[in-house]
Order: structure tokens, then sequence, then C-alpha cells
């Protein structure tokens, strides 16, 4: 599959001169491809009849859907200092900010972030069998009580900044709606999310650590298509 939604801006960049914009482009389409790819691939393999995975196996395909998605992160990262830099008015991607927050803090100490997991796990939602977008999604996850204890930390700090954040059960990250409410509280708690100028923020991400910290997007697929829309609609084309 050679298509993606960033080959139209980069069929339209090449060949008109100097760009700040196409490299980074380029690569999200790569990035793209190859998550696309590794995803319909994987699915098949499922899809066929008496299909295992052993634990080598799955150990692999968790990895490599995490090194797909942090090279991607990572990319749109760039992507958005280059128009916040070079190009006046600034223009800023989608969720900047929390794509900017989740490189730091994760794609960049993902070997703490695991770490913190005790047993060296996460989890990585894709779709289902039949469908084939690129709906990626990564969390670390912990059971017991100590799990319990994290909860109540993180609740007590965002309810003495008006938010209920973490309901009760396991499965609060593998709903978007709970995700959206966590990223919206950080950005309305703190100025700008960085660990850095904030040292209550970095206590907080300490906990997120070793609660879980979901990313920001989930599917790549609706993310991109939005994010080439606003492109195009810029000064910039």
């Amino acid at each position: 599959m050679e298509n993606t939604p960033f080959l139209p801006l980069i069929k339209e960049l090449t060949g008109v001169g100097s760009s700040y914009l196409l490299t980074p482009l380029i690569l999200l389409h790569v990035q793209y491809r190859a998550m696309l790819e590794f995803h319909q691939d994987f699915q098949r393999k499922r899809n066929q009849p008496g299909y295992r995975e052993d634990p080598l196996e799955s150990l692999f395909i968790k990895n490599k859907y995490v090194l797909d998605y942090n090279a991607f992160i990572s990319t749109l990262n760039q992507l958005g200092r280059i128009l916040d830099e070079k190009y006046s008015p600034k223009i800023s991607i989608p969720q900047y900010n929390r794509i900017r927050f989740y490189r730091n803090e994760v794609v960049e100490h993902w070997d703490k972030i695991v770490e913190a997991s005790e047993k060296g796990e996460f989890s990585v939602i894709y779709p289902s069998l039949n469908e084939g977008n690129p709906i990626i999604f990564i969390l670390i996850e912990r059971e017991g009580t100590k799990r319990q204890l994290l909860k109540d930390q993180i609740n007590i700090f965002f309810q003495g900044k008006g938010f209920q954040i973490i309901r009760d059960d396991m499965e609060v990250w593998r709903d978007q709606s709970e995700v959206e409410k966590l990223y919206c509280a950080l950005e309305t708690s703190f100025q700008k999310l960085d660990t850095r100028m904030d040292k209550s923020l970095k206590s907080l991400v300490g906990l997120l650590f070793k609660f879980g910290l979901p990313g920001p997007i989930d599917n790549i697929e609706k993310y991109s298509e939005k994010l080439v829309k606003e492109l195009k609609s810029s000064s910039i084309f």
C-alpha cells in the first residue's frame, strides 16, 4: 500500500523549492505506511485457522507496535516544532501540547516507563480482526492494591485542581473518553506540560508512570487525515 494521507502534500512540495516540511512529511508517510502494513500483515496471520502466538512472538509484536508508534509521535513533535519556529504566523498541529509532552516524558524515557510496570509489561490495543486501520494505543497497566493506592494519590492531586479523573475500574484507560479527561485536566492544570519547569507536574508524572500513562493518539488514520486537512487550509499551501 503506497498511498497515505501525507502523500498528496509530499507531491505538492516536491520540486517547488526548499521547504522545512518536506522531510518530516516524508518520515510521517513512511512511518504511517510501515505501521499500517505491519498491522494488516499481523491481522491476516491472526485470521488464519489454528493461529497461535507464542510468548516471544507476542513480545516482538507488542514492541514493534511501540517502536513504530513512538517514532510517529517523535516525528509529529519535530513537525510541530518546525511549524512553531519557522513559520509566521505560527501554525500548530492538532494536540501538539500532548504530543510534545508524551514525546518528552514517555518516548524519551520509555525504559523508565517499562521499569515502572514492575514486570516490564504493557498493553497495545488495536482493532478487531476485521479492521485494518492503524488504531494503536499504548499504556502501562498494574493491578492490585498498589494500583489502587496510585489511583488515590493521582485523584487527590487532581481534586485539588477541581477534577475527578480516574474511575475505579481496571479498564479506565481503554475508554478514550477517560483518556481525553486526563489530558484535558493536565492541560488545564499546568500552563506548560514541562516537568523541567514544574516540580508538582514531575511528581504527578512519576505517579502516572506507575499507574499508566496512555498515548495521546489512538487512531493514527483519523489523526493523520485531520493534520493534513489543517495543513492544507493553512497559509503554507
